[in-house]
C-alpha cells in the first residue's frame, strides 16, 4: 500500500441521482470578490443527509456569541424491502464473475468472458439482503434508471463494472448481501445466465472510504494540447496550444480500472480550496509542487493520474496526465 501525494498546485471538480449540489463555499473575507475558476464537469456528489445550519446567536448583554451544536445526522436508506428470492446460483463455465473491490458505497465487479461468442453484461443488477436466513430483494427508491444499451464483452476479454450502492440505495446497514446479474450469450439472448456474488458489511467497513471509484472520466473533456506530467517530486503543465490557459487549485486523482480512468473520492471532499486563479501562457509551462495532504489515504497499487479543470478560450476542459515513477 502506498500513500498518494495530492497536489497543492500552482495550477491545480452514469447518471444523476437527484441529490442537491453542495452549497458554494463562502470566502472568509466578505469584501473579497469570487474568482470564476473552472470546475470539473461532474455529477454533484451525493449527500445522504445535511446537518442543520450553524448560526451565531445575536449578542446580548447576558449571552456570549456561541455556535449552536449541529443536530446529529441519521443515516438514510433509499430502498424498501421486497419479496423473498429462493433461487440458488452456481458458477458458470462461460462467465467468470467476481467482486474485485468492495467499499461501503461502491462495488467493483470483474467480468471475464470464457465462452467463444460475445456476451452481453448489460447495466442492470439486483441487490438482495439475507434477512433471517432468507434472501430478500431490495428495491431502490432513487430516481436512477439502468442503462438500456447492451454492453458486450468479447470472447476471452475482461471487463470491469462500477456499481454505486450509495446512489441507488443510500446508506447500506451492516449485513450479508448478494448482487445478482444476468449475462446474455449472443446466440441465445433470451436465456440469460444468472450469477450472484455475496458480500458483507460490518462495523469494520467505514462509510466514505477514500480511494473508491466515483465517476468515469469523460475522454472528450481532455485537452490534448495540454501536457501534464507528474512524478514523486513535481508536476509540470505544458501549454502546447495557441491560447492562454487558466485554472484554479482544484484537482482530482484518478485510477485506471479495466482500461478506463475513474475519479477517486477524497477523505475530505469538502476541504477548502484556495481561491486562486493561475495562468499558463500559450507555449509556456508551469511547475507544480507536490505536497502530502492525505486527501486520498492509503491506496492499492495501480496506475494513477491527476486531472486539472481548466478554462481554454472560454471552454471548460481537463488537463490530464499519468503519474509516473515510485510514489
Amino acid at each position: 500500500m502506498k500513500k498518494i501525494f495530492a497536489l497543492i498546485l500552482a495550477g491545480l471538480t452514469l447518471c444523476s441521482c437527484g441529490a442537491k449540489p453542495d452549497e458554494p463555499a463562502v470566502s472568509a473575507d466578505p469584501a473579497a470578490a469570487p474568482i470564476d475558476a473552472p470546475a470539473f464537469d461532474l455529477p454533484p456528489k451525493t449527500k445522504i443527509a445535511d446537518v442543520s445550519d450553524i448560526q451565531n446567536p445575536p449578542e446580548t448583554e447576558a449571552s456570549e456569541n456561541v455556535l449552536d451544536e449541529p443536530e446529529p445526522v441519521e443515516p438514510q436508506s433509499w430502498y424498501e424491502i421486497g419479496e423473498e428470492d429462493d433461487r440458488d446460483f452456481s458458477d458458470s463455465d462461460l462467465i467468470d464473475f467476481e467482486i474485485a473491490e468492495k467499499y461501503r458505497e461502491t462495488l467493483v465487479l470483474r467480468i471475464k468472458n470464457l465462452s467463444d461468442e460475445p456476451m452481453d453484461r448489460g447495466g442492470g443488477f439486483i441487490i438482495e439482503k439475507n434477512i433471517d436466513g432468507k434472501w430478500t430483494r431490495l428495491y431502490s427508491q432513487s430516481d436512477i434508471m439502468f442503462p438500456a444499451a447492451n454492453v458486450w464483452v468479447e470472447p476471452g476479454e475482461e471487463a470491469f463494472e462500477i456499481i454505486s450502492l450509495e446512489k441507488f440505495f443510500g446508506e447500506m446497514p451492516d449485513g450479508n448481501y448478494r448482487i445478482v446479474k444476468d449475462f446474455n450469450p449472443e446466440s441465445d439472448f433470451q436465456n440469460p445466465i444468472e450469477l450472484a456474488q455475496e458480500f458483507d458489511f460490518d462495523d469494520g467497513d467505514l462509510p466514505n472510504l477514500p480511494g473508491q471509484p466515483d465517476v468515469m472520466m469523460l475522454p472528450d473533456k481532455i485537452e490534448e494540447g495540454l501536457e501534464l506530467t507528474a512524478d514523486a517530486d513535481k508536476a509540470v503543465l505544458r501549454n502546447l496550444t495557441e491560447l492562454d490557459v487558466e485554472y484554479g487549485e482544484n484537482f482530482r486523482l484518478a485510477r485506471l480500472i479495466g482500461g478506463k480512468w475513474y475519479y477517486l473520492r477524497e477523505t475530505e471532499p469538502d476541504r477548502p480550496v484556495p481561491a486562486v486563479l493561475l495562468t499558463t501562457p500559450a507555449g509556456a509551462e508551469s511547475e507544480l509542487d507536490w505536497v502530502d495532504v492525505g486527501v486520498y489515504g492509503e491506496l492499492p497499487e495501480g496506475r494513477y493520474g491527476i486531472a486539472i479543470a481548466v478554462n481554454l478560450g472560454g471552454e471548460e476542459k481537463v488537463a490530464f496526465g499519468e503519474v509516473t515513477g515510485d510514489y
